[in-house]
């Protein structure tokens, strides 16, 4: 006698052996039944007793695997999608500061520069007023209105 488990889910029916052999008469006859039932291994669940495997099976997990492939390669390829998006988004936000920094340098060079003209346009001025220092000096010397100068 065959005692049959139904798994949920649909994966077939797990067929299993009684653990003591129990013998039925019939007409005076006994009858060995636990030689009738064989074990079916649970991750087989389409293979009969004779232990072959219907070609109905095999289509159907051939069909599976190739359900799985085809899942697989569809995540795989909108995760590829989505990190191709944060990469570009980044490259982006990359290249934004980078710019912001050529301005900022560039900016910095101006204004240095105008720093650095307005520095020489001091010394000079200064320069010029040192010139028409001396020249007063010498001209006092000369004139020898300054006792120093001798």
């Amino acid at each position: 006698m065959r005692a049959r488990l139904y798994r949920p889910g649909g994966h077939g029916v797990i067929q299993s052996r009684r653990q003591h052999e129990r013998r039925d008469t019939i007409g005076g006859a006994v009858l060995d039944l636990s030689q009738q039932v064989q074990p079916v291994s649970v991750w087989q669940c389409h293979v009969d007793q004779r232990g072959v495997q219907s070609t109905v099976a095999k289509e159907k997990i051939e069909a599976r695997k190739q359900q799985a492939k085809k899942k697989v390669g569809a995540e795989s390829t909108q995760a590829e999608k989505e990190i191709k998006k944060k990469v570009e988004a980044r490259q982006q936000d990359l290249e934004k500061k980078v710019d912001d920094l050529k301005k900022k340098a560039q900016t910095g060079q101006e204004d240095l520069k105008k720093k650095v003209d307005d520095v020489h346009k001091d010394v000079n001025d200064l320069q010029e007023k040192i010139d028409k220092l001396l020249k007063k000096v010498d001209r006092a010397a000369s004139d020898g209105e300054c006792p120093m100068a001798t």
